[in-house]
Parts: structure tokens; sequence; C-alpha cells
């Protein structure tokens, strides 16, 4: 459960407006990013952005007060929700073994990027800091948890007009780009039970979904519906006829599986019929045998459960699940 604590003050006249300079790091395929300080080479921030829970970020210790913040570019802060592992996400033991952020404070900022303000490794941001931030407590689970940053958008958008005249008026130089730069700073952690260390695992939005499985060396060769048309069923290398996820109430359809043998959508019906039903769509990740359906509903922030999907493959082997959100639209979102 999140609990949400708003500080703030009007938006005050362009003469108050201070510009300050954020350099972000432009050397992930994924998202710009930086930090105030790196304490830890080998857990290095990065790590955060890596699809990987067996990687993390150390922000720091318990012993201090004080923590580096995380700055991340966001285009459009009105439509993008942050999903984060907190905690070190390798083993349900190692993550109690260590530190867990507990309360988070996030802050906005209107970014412009001037044209030439860019290196081989950086894009430099003249940034102004929206007056409102969030306070966010998080649950102590061993779990993703997605948070939706909820500004107001009158007052937001209203802010940034005035950001954007200012900048126009005092520096003069023609914008490359301009954005949101989102900074997250750890207020409080929960105490692990052997480590001081604060680590979080991975972070993403609400274009990708981390399903946090560790890879393996089974090769999946069939997958296939059993003839009671109740269970998904999968041959490996290993098996024949492995159940990986049973529905004895519903009947069951494949509709699809990812090129990678990873992920499969199905469609469900009540076994039993009585009167009008409607199909439900379910994607299930085909390592862990677990339906996800539900996960991808609070990651995407705009995704009904039940609503019409299928993959799609992008560039890199990329798999995307395509779905039909609450608009009646469809939209895509990376499974890693």
């Amino acid at each position: 459960m999140f609990i949400n604590f708003s500080l703030g003050c009007d938006v005050s006249d362009s003469t108050d407006i201070t510009f300050i300079h954020i350099n972000l790091t432009d050397t992930l395929d994924y998202v710009q990013y930086a930090v105030d300080s790196v304490s830890d080479k080998k857990y290095h921030p990065s790590s955060l952005f890596d699809a990987d829970f067996e990687s993390c970020w150390v922000i720091g210790s318990t012993e201090n007060t004080s923590h580096p913040s995380l700055y991340f570019r966001i285009q459009d802060i009105h439509n993008t929700s942050i999903n984060i592992f907190s905690g070190y996400g390798k083993s349900q033991k190692l993550y109690w073994m260590n530190a867990r952020p507990k309360e988070v404070k996030f802050s906005l900022y209107a970014a412009i990027n001037p044209d030439g303000y860019i290196s081989e490794s950086n894009i430099g941001y003249k940034c102004v800091k929206f007056p409102d931030e969030k306070v966010i407590l998080l649950a102590d689970s061993c779990t993703i948890q997605s948070i939706s940053l909820k500004f107001s958008v009158e007052k937001l958008n209203r802010f940034t007009k005035t950001v954007s005249h200012y900048y126009d008026s005092t520096i003069q130089i023609p914008k490359a780009d301009t954005c949101f730069i989102v900074g997250m700073e750890i207020l409080s952690a929960y105490a692990g039970t052997h480590y001081n260390d604060i680590c979080i695992s991975e972070l993403f939005f609400n274009d990708r979904f981390v399903a946090g499985i560790p890879e393996n060396d089974i090769q999946i060769n069939n997958i296939y519906i059993n003839s009671e048309e109740n269970a998904l069923l999968i041959d490996d290398s290993n098996t024949i006829g492995k159940i990986v996820y049973r529905d004895t109430s519903s009947v069951l359809q494949l509709i699809g599986t990812s090129e990678d043998k990873k992920w499969a959508i199905l469609i469900s019906m009540p076994a039993e019929i009585e009167g009008r039903v409607e199909t439900i769509y379910h994607l299930i990740n085909l390592i862990s045998g677990q339906d996800i359906t539900q996960q991808i509903e609070k990651v995407t922030g705009n995704y009904p459960i039940g609503n019409e999907m299928y993959f799609q493959s992008g560039g890199n082997s990329s798999i995307f699940l395509m779905y039909m959100g609450n608009d009646f639209e469809y939209h895509q979102i990376e499974l890693k």
C-alpha cells in the first residue's frame, strides 16, 4: 500500500525561476539517468535498468542519514508509471538480509536540452524544479511495486509553459529536446537482518515488464493444451508433458506463443456455461508457470484484465505484448 504526501506551493512568476544543470548518462538503450555519487562500482546504478533481479544498486547504508539521489528522464509524466523492485531480488533470503527503501521522495523537473549540450556519453539539461513533491511509503514486500506520480495537470502545464518562456527570454539557445526529469531520494529504509546495504534491484516504466525469472538451460520444444482442455503443458529437454498452468474450472485454448518460447497467451471460458460468457485472455510465463495477467494490469496502469492481447517481435530479439487498453486502443509493453 502506498501513502502519498503532497508538499506543495504555487508556481510563482518567472523572476523566481532558477535553472540548475543535470547531466544524464546516455549510454543505456533503455533510459537516460544520473546519480549524485557512486559509492560501490560493483553494485552500480546501471543495474537498475538491466532487466535482471540478480543484480542491484546499493544506494548506501542504513548507518548514514543522507543518500545520493537518482535522476531519470521521462517524456510524459501524466501517462508513465514507475515500477520498482525494492530490495535485493536475487533470492528471498538475500532480500531480507539486506536493507530496503521504505520512504522515497520523488521530485520533478521541467527539463530542456539546449542545442549542442551533448557528448558521446552524456546529455545536459537546463532544469527547473516543480514545487510539488511526492513521498511514497513502499511496502516491505519481495515483489514489484507500481507507483503513479499524479501531479496536477493544469498546474504542471502552467509551470512548463512558464519555464519555456523564461528559457527563451534568458538563455536564447535553440531547444533540442524537452522532457521531465524525475529525482528519487531514499528518506528511510527497512533494516536488513545481516547487512546495512540499502538495495534496489530494478526500476522500469509501463513500457516494460521484467519477470525476474533467472535464465536456465532448459529448451522448450513443444507448447500445447491437454486433451481435457484445462491445462497448458510443455515438452522440454528434461520432461515430456510438464504442466505449467492448470484451471479445472475452465476450458483453455492456446492462442499464441512468443518466439523465444518463454511466454504463452491463453483464452479461457467457464467449463460449465450458463447463459452468455466472455472469453478471458491470460499471459503465462512458461519458465515460472505463473499467470502474470494481474501484474500486467498493475504495471501498465491501463490494461483491464481479460482484454485481448497478442505477441509482436521487435529488433534485437525483443518480444512485445500488444494489448487492448481501457481506451480501446492497442498498446505495447516489452517482456523481459
